[in-house]
């Protein structure tokens, strides 16, 4: 979210409209069951989902691992995602700060640098 935000204040709004429906939509209020069929399938693409059947499973049933592979899998799945479109956001960053301080724009390309007498 820091990537994709310019404050702090945005960041939290960004949050908040993040955390609001993985909380709804995950299954932890309201059973995924009865949910209608376009709101059914859009909780498989939130990760919260996975992480509330695999502590079900081990807290409520003691359930293994083999158990829960297919949640995990889900889990894994949602982090890989997730971990690639935060490694691309981040270099896109990088880039636009590397081109901004060699001269591009803002506030580093309007700084000098006096020159030292040496010897």
């Amino acid at each position: 979210m820091s990537t994709l935000s310019k404050t702090q204040l945005e960041a939290m709004q960004y949050a908040f409209v993040i955390m609001l429906p993985s909380v709804l939509l995950s299954g932890f209020m309201f059973p995924r069951t009865e949910m209608p069929l376009p709101i059914y399938l859009v909780t498989f693409v939130i990760p919260v989902t996975y992480f509330i059947e695999i502590l079900r499973g081990v807290i409520l049933r003691g359930a293994e691992l083999r158990d829960l592979i297919g949640p995990t899998i889900g889990l894994l799945v949602c982090s890989a995602a997730i971990n690639g479109v935060s490694v691309i956001e981040v270099t896109k960053a990088q880039k636009y700060l590397r081109q901004s301080a060699k001269g591009g724009c803002g506030f580093f390309s309007q700084m000098t640098i006096a020159p030292t007498r040496r010897g």
